[in-house]
């Protein structure tokens, strides 16, 4: 039985996905990780293509996109697919990071859960807004996305987690990094636009979405997420980050561009 992790891609560079942090974080844990390409507009499958390469742990497929949020679960059901009976797997979205010192305790999780009686785990995840210091209580802190394929387990809607099937999950204290949040403020304005687009027929974009492009021409993540800070859900994160995530969070702070308080008038 393997340990096997999956995600999906589109548009890596364009919207500056920490791709690399995030395949690189989880790949020294797994024996395989697929990645599913959704035909981008940039260079991101030439890359993919490149780190397989490089890594044979890396199988790389390719999806087309779609128009509708639930075109999420449409792929990370195709790669669930490509995972054998019994093995055990993991989503990590293109935009998170495991920390290493989970590393061993998710190795040893298929030991763990046969022993609890247990097929998934939900796993432990701090979500970051505008800069690197700041956390904040997004729309989950721990969801079903590690399980043992061959009991129904499946992703719906816009992906999340899996849905549907039958079986026990734990809460397990492995550390997973949710950097979504923390963007250039023009790349993150595209980034949310483009992405809100998908979510038309449940109320979106968030109108301050457009008051946000017109006022400063870039994401204000404070303004965005004004409604955590007024009910305590901003904190500062007193934690370490994963080692793979040093380079970025260095050239953000080097670039300027973190924001640690809100600029919209």
């Amino acid at each position: 039985m393997a340990l096997v992790g999956y995600t999906f891609i589109r548009n890596m560079f364009k919207y500056d996905y920490p791709l690399r942090e995030a395949v690189f974080s989880l790949l020294p844990a797994v024996d395989r990780y697929l990645i599913c390409e959704a035909f981008s507009d940039d260079s991101t499958y030439a890359e993919l293509l490149r780190w397989q390469r490089e890594e044979p742990k890396i199988w790389i497929f390719r999806h087309q996109w779609g128009d509708h949020y639930t075109i999420q679960q449409t792929l990370t059901n195709f790669l669930l697919d490509k995972i054998a009976p019994s093995d055990w797997c993991f989503k990590l979205d293109a935009d998170e990071a495991m920390h290493e010192e989970s590393w061993e305790l998710f190795r040893s999780l298929p030991d763990l859960l046969r022993s609890k009686g247990a097929v998934g785990a939900r796993f432990h995840y701090t979500h970051f807004m505008g800069n690197y210091q700041t956390e904040f209580d997004f729309m989950y802190r721990r969801v079903k996305r590690f399980v043992q394929q061959g009991h129904g387990w499946r992703h719906d809607g816009d992906a999340c987690q899996l849905d549907g099937g039958e079986g026990k999950f734990v809460d397990v204290d492995v550390e997973i990094f949710h950097y979504g949040k923390v963007h250039e403020p023009k790349v993150g304005l595209l980034k949310e636009q483009d992405f809100q687009a998908l979510y038309t027929d449940i109320g979106f974009p968030d109108p301050k979405l457009k008051a946000m492009s017109e006022a400063i021409g870039g994401i204000d993540y404070h303004y965005l997420f004004e409604g955590a800070a007024k009910r305590g859900e901003v904190r500062h994160f007193t934690g370490t980050h994963p080692k793979i995530m040093a380079k970025r969070i260095s050239e953000a702070r080097e670039g300027g561009w973190e924001q640690f308080e809100r600029v919209m008038p």
